[in-house]
This record gives structure tokens, C-alpha cells and sequence, in this order.
């Protein structure tokens, strides 16, 4: 979901870089920082040690897969 801890930490390194890709593999709450950013927010305001930053997005790449 992405609301503290370690998956954002890995976010706020990896996301500003072009080359990275971010892989959400499970469920992310319809409240959550993982789900606004699956829905397309292209810019997050994340705190680190002097305020706050922006991180944008380059590419996300969306895909659903369904299991019969």
C-alpha cells in the first residue's frame, strides 16, 4: 500500500530515476499512495530530511491480469 516502511523508502530512492520501473504485485487500498499512484498521480509529495520533495513519474506501466 505503500504508506510507510520499507516499500516507501524504495520509492522515494527508485522513482525520480528514468531507468527504474515500479512493480506493484498485490492489492493496494482505494486510500492508499500505491493506489493513487497505479491510478496515474504524476507527481508525490514525499518528506525526507530537509521538508519535502517532489518525486515525478516517467512511465508507469499498468497491466491486469485475471487467473480463470
Amino acid at each position: 500500500m505503500m504508506n510507510g516502511g520499507a516499500s516507501l523508502e524504495y520509492f522515494k530512492r527508485l522513482a525520480d530515476d528514468p531507468k527504474n520501473t515500479i512493480v506493484f504485485v498485490g492489492y493496494n487500498s482505494v486510500s492508499s499512495l500505491g493506489r493513487r499512484v497505479q491510478n496515474g498521480l504524476k507527481e508525490v509529495p514525499l518528506p525526507d530530511e530537509d521538508g519535502y520533495r517532489i518525486v515525478s513519474s516517467h512511465h508507469w506501466l499498468r497491466r491486469s491480469i485475471s487467473f480463470l
